[in-house]
């Protein structure tokens, strides 16, 4: 520490005695005899002591005082100059900010575990089921054909689960993996509701486009693909009726900046109890104790998506009537 403090002065001493032999040579000049410069010298080595010792002090405390500060509390540190002070302020906002990190790292872990961990609980279910209609099938209460249908759909639905939550943890890296374009909504809008024909087609509902004007939106295809199949297959699956077939439709409205993309269903709709909870992970509400294929993270992951698109997204329902889900997204003016 000796060391590295005459490291830091070395300029100033320099400085110092360049000065006094710079005086002494002006004097001997102006006065055209010899000085003594002895006892100058004296005084200026005595002063510039004084000075190197306290600043020494003020050096060593802050140093030390840094050192002991390691890993605790910055407010233990000692300074005594502008330049410490500073120093110091640096040394606060540092830590202030990591803790913010550590805190966010630390809520986005507790957050991912409960989210895989109830993942998991979910995906017991399927397994669990099929292992039923095993058994079932072993004791002969059901036949081949009904063992695979229920295999089949059990299957489905941990191939979906999966799917979302593959979704899910692609999100993390969401800015690596985030290109925004300018593209046209209406065809962005085909391209999903022709991947999804034969979902339209088992179900008996079908999509009703209400666009006479093709709007250009700035959006990320590939997330805005995976947010689009998510809603329309909710609005598939719970429009479903055996008994009439069901429209879907889908509208757009341009309103300065922002275009609103409205996809209305005619399904059983969402209590006004359950409203409010829809994007919460793993919630069903009343919906899911009727359809038993529901996960619970379908809109949870639809919401993230519109958040790091910086898209808006609304739903409003009535319940035995439909829902309406509103999409909204920035456009060039």
């Amino acid at each position: 520490m000796i060391i590295n403090f005459f490291k830091d002065q070395i300029e100033f001493i320099a400085t110092y005695f360049i000065n006094f032999g710079l005086l002494i040579l002006f004097y001997t000049l102006s006065t055209e005899g010899t000085v003594e410069i002895t006892y100058p010298l004296l005084v200026s080595i005595f002063t510039l002591t004084v000075f190197l010792v306290f600043k020494g002090f003020r050096y060593f405390e802050f140093n030390r005082s840094l050192k002991r500060s390691s890993g605790k509390e910055v407010n233990i540190l000692n300074e005594y100059t502008e330049e410490e002070k500073e120093v110091v302020r640096v040394i606060k906002e540092m830590e202030r900010y990591y803790i913010d990190e550590i805190s966010m790292i630390k809520n986005n872990n507790l957050k991912k575990n409960k989210f895989i961990s109830q993942w998991i609980h979910n995906m017991k279910t399927p397994v669990s089921v099929i292992d039923l209609v095993v058994q079932r099938f072993k004791l002969g209460e059901i036949d081949i054909k009904d063992t695979i249908k229920g295999v089949d759909d059990e299957n489905t639905r941990l191939f979906n689960n999966l799917e979302q939550v593959l979704d899910m943890l692609r999100l993390e890296d969401f800015s690596k993996d985030y290109i925004p374009v300018e593209t046209s909504l209406n065809e962005l809008l085909k391209s999903v509701i022709n991947e999804k024909k034969n979902q339209f087609i088992y179900n008996k509902v079908y999509p009703k486009i209400e666009i006479d004007n093709d709007v250009m939106i700035l959006t990320d295809l590939k997330w805005s693909k995976v947010m689009l199949s998510q809603i329309i297959s909710n609005a598939i699956k719970y429009s479903a009726d055996e008994d009439q077939k069901k429209m879907i439709f889908f509208t757009i409205n341009k309103l300065g900046n922002m275009v609103i993309l409205n996809i209305r269903d005619e399904g059983v709709g969402i209590q006004d109890y359950d409203i409010g909870r829809i994007f919460e992970p793993f919630f069903t509400g009343d919906n899911g104790r009727i359809f038993k294929n529901s996960s619970g993270i379908g809109l949870y992951i639809v919401k993230e998506i519109c958040e790091k698109l910086n898209h808006k997204i609304e739903i409003s329902s009535k319940y035995g009537t439909g829902t309406t889900v509103k999409i909204k997204y920035l456009s060039k003016l």
